[in-house]
């Protein structure tokens, strides 16, 4: 699920039965948004921070132990920097 790049392609979409509460449908029409376009974008984003959660996750014993070197040897540019 790490893979995300099927979100950036215009693909289809599904017809799909959420159950929202009343009140906030209610404040959706309103506000005369597209209940469709918030829903899609919020589950986007959900799935977005899912996969980076994922990823940190996956990843946390690699950065780990780069940052434990970065600790004990320092920075590698730490002499060729000039501020």
């Amino acid at each position: 699920m790490n893979d995300l790049g099927f979100l950036a392609k215009k693909c289809r979409r599904k017809p799909t039965n959420l159950s929202i509460r009343e009140d906030v449908m209610a404040a959706v029409k309103a506000l005369g948004l597209n209940a469709s376009q918030v829903a899609e974008r919020a589950l986007v984003e959900a799935l977005r921070q899912a996969a980076a959660a994922a990823w940190a996750e996956d990843n946390a014993e690699a950065i780990a132990a780069h940052n434990e070197r970065v600790d004990r040897t320092g920075l590698f540019n730490v002499g060729l920097r000039r501020f």
